[in-house]
Parts: C-alpha cells; structure tokens; sequence
C-alpha cells in the first residue's frame, strides 16, 4: 500500500501566519500611547497643581510705584544781593493763554505800576514759602486778565529762579474788604494777582478782580545759615 507523502497541515496556520498580526499590534499600541500620553500627562499635572494659588498676571511682573516728586532746590538768596529794594526790578511775569508779560518790581507804588506788575512789600516774594501779592493796571498790564483761565499757568521769572503757578480762583473784591486776613488764608507758597475792576478802567475804582494761584515748582529760598528765608 501506498503511503501519503502530504505533509499534515497546522491546525491553525504556521509561524508566519502569526507574525503579521503580532506585528500590527504592536505598532497599533505604539501609535495609541504617543497620542494619549501627553493629554494624561496634562490632566494629571493640572490634577496635581489643586490646591496651588494662581499664577500672576502678566500686568504682576511689572511694579508700579507712586512716583516721588522730587525735593525743591533750594538757592541762598544772599548770594543774590539778598531781598531787593523797594522800586528794584526783580523778575518778570506771564500768564499762559493771555497777552499779560511784564517786568515785575518790589514795591506796589504808582512809580512801579507805571513800569509794570508791583510786588506789594507786605507779603513775600516767590519761593520764600507765602503769598506773594501783586498788582498791575487794568488799563496798560493787566489788560488782559479777563481772557485768564482756570489751570491757567502763571510763570514768574527771577534771577535766583523761575515759579510755576496754577490758577485756581477767579473773584472780584471790594478793595477796602480785602486785607491781611485774606493774605493768611491763602495757600502757602501762592501768588495773588489784582487789577481795578471792571477791567479797562483808567481810574483807580472800588472793586479789585482777585486771581489766585497755588505753587507748582520753583527753588525755595533759604537764609545764608541754612534756614527758610521766610
């Protein structure tokens, strides 16, 4: 008899028939791993920061700080002649948005007025930490105060400095009300500036218009010692 020469075949396909598959598996879960690990990994550090505070701002890293005015300067007015004479010409004035400029001297007579702006001698001249009051013509210098604003900048011009100062009050006055009293009441290193009113007058009248404004910058005088000048 005659024997078969077939080989038997595997139940389930030979080695090669395995490999394949294996291999696809493999890859398959390779593949999956690379995409969902770096999402676990988001969720489990944002799982593991519960409890931390939040990260700052971006506007944080930057610090605001209250900006410091800087201090005055402060000037010997003895190494300028010290105070200046009654009738002596010591600066000059303005007035932002007006036509007002004009020589400034120490002293309120008619003799000063008829040269420009007076300084009545009463009260202080700039820097020295009070009122300076000072007068001029409605009719020639202080023409032009009608057109002065509120905000408006007051610049006084001396050989020791220069003073910034900002209109905060318009008023008109009786002028036998207005005295000493309302020179205490005014800020502190400030500058008051009158004319006869009703404004273009060439008589002196009752009324005076009141302009006053408060200190912006300017040097602060002091004595040769060391002290205020005021």
């Amino acid at each position: 008899m005659k024997q078969n020469s077939r080989k038997p075949t595997a139940l389930f396909g030979g080695w090669k028939d395995l490999l394949l598959p294996a291999a696809f598996c493999v890859c398959s879960v390779l593949i999956l791993c690379a995409v969902v690990w770096p999402v676990s990994g988001a969720v489990a550090l944002a799982a593991d920061t519960a409890g931390y505070a939040a990260a700052p701002s971006p506007d944080a890293l930057f610090v605001r700080q209250t900006p410091v005015e800087p201090e005055a300067e402060t000037v010997d007015l003895a190494d300028y002649g010290g105070m200046p004479a009654v009738g002596e010409l010591y600066g000059t004035l303005s007035i932002s948005g007006t036509s007002v400029g004009c020589n400034l001297y120490y002293g309120d007579s008619e003799n000063e007025l008829h040269a420009g702006a007076g300084t009545y001698p009463g009260a202080q001249i700039p820097g020295q930490g009070g009122v300076t009051l000072i007068g001029g013509h409605t009719g020639t210098y202080f023409r032009d105060f009608e057109n002065v604003q509120l905000g408006a900048d007051v610049t006084v011009e001396t050989q020791y400095g220069t003073y910034h100062y900002t209109v905060t009050n318009m008023e008109v006055v009786q002028a036998a009300e207005f005295g000493q009293d309302d020179l205490d009441a005014a800020p502190r290193e400030s500058v008051m500036l009158y004319t006869c009113y009703p404004f273009g007058q060439l008589t002196v009248t009752p009324q005076r218009y009141m302009i006053t404004a408060e200190y912006v910058s300017g040097p602060v005088l002091i004595d040769s010692t060391g002290g205020d000048a005021s």
